[in-house]
């Protein structure tokens, strides 16, 4: 929230929300932290198909900070339970509180004793608890929970975003190429179809798809080469999506008023290419 940089939340997640031109990277550095109302703003899961999310091993992120963690999670009543199960002094003194042979003198003295153990032992173990608590921020962590893309640290960040980025610009034009053939293909259909083809063509050299470099590499050459499987595709799809609508239009009509619908487009042929079609069709016969 520094300089009101985000201090537009709201709007910030609606733009996000629907935001469709491109994918959106989002890189934490080492010792920065994304905390509270920024990591609601930013949360990769406002827009999953666009926005990624990483993080340096030394950074951190969550909503909350280990200290708020603690407070609201490990009360001194719970603190008090840890001391007594990991403090040896502190197991005999509840053990002869527990014990039922004692006066009340000495069941004050001992309680007394118990407390001031608990006091001398409050800060060792409050400490400890907020490093439990931070193990759960470190990105290594978070990433485990799937709410980050994956660590990447400092010194490869600037080869590994510009290669990502590339990856997913090339991802984006393939799959809006097999959504304008088809329509009716969902974004996670399409990619999954592209990903399919690449293991295809690299089931031997064993490269995965979380592979920026040669994916990218891939995908370029699926969108340059003519007789690639995504413009075979393509040219499928668009065939298919023809056909229902000569289908679709024909569906309804006459026999009559589709004779004049087929002349019609045969008309509007070249001469060459209405003996090619009249061939196709006798041949088909």
């Amino acid at each position: 929230m520094y300089d009101q940089v985000l201090k537009f939340g709201a709007m910030i997640v609606d733009a996000l929300s629907e935001f469709k031109s491109g994918p959106v990277l989002i890189y934490i550095p080492p010792l920065g932290e994304l905390r509270g109302g920024a990591w609601a703003v930013l949360d990769k899961s406002i827009n999953p198909s666009k926005i990624e999310l990483f993080a340096d091993p030394n950074s951190r992120s969550g909503v909350l900070e280990p200290e708020g963690t603690v407070k609201i999670k490990l009360k001194d009543k719970n603190l008090q339970e840890l001391m007594c199960r990991f403090d040896q002094q502190m197991k005999e003194l509840q053990a002869t509180l527990n014990s039922g042979n004692l006066t009340t003198e000495e069941i004050g003295k001992t309680s007394e004793l118990t407390t001031l153990r608990s006091k001398s032992l409050h800060d060792a173990y409050h400490n400890l608890a907020i490093q439990f608590a931070d193990l759960h921020d470190m990105p290594q962590a978070v990433a485990s929970k799937r709410c980050l893309t994956k660590v990447v640290p400092l010194a490869e960040c600037r080869h590994f975003l510009y290669n990502r980025l590339r990856r997913k610009l090339l991802e984006d034009n393939c799959v809006d190429l097999i959504q304008e053939s088809d329509p009716d293909v969902t974004r996670d259909e399409a990619i999954a179809t592209l990903e399919r083809y690449f293991f295809q063509n690299h089931l031997k050299s064993g490269i995965k798809w979380d592979e920026d470099i040669p994916v990218e590499k891939w995908l370029a050459e699926q969108l340059e080469n003519k007789n690639s499987h995504l413009n075979i595709l393509i040219q499928q799809n668009q065939h298919d999506q023809c056909l229902k609508q000569v289908l679709k239009l024909s569906e309804n009509q006459e026999v009559d008023q589709i004779a004049d619908m087929f002349q019609s487009l045969l008309d509007s042929l070249s001469d060459e290419k209405q003996k090619q079609v009249l061939s196709i069709i006798n041949v088909n016969r």
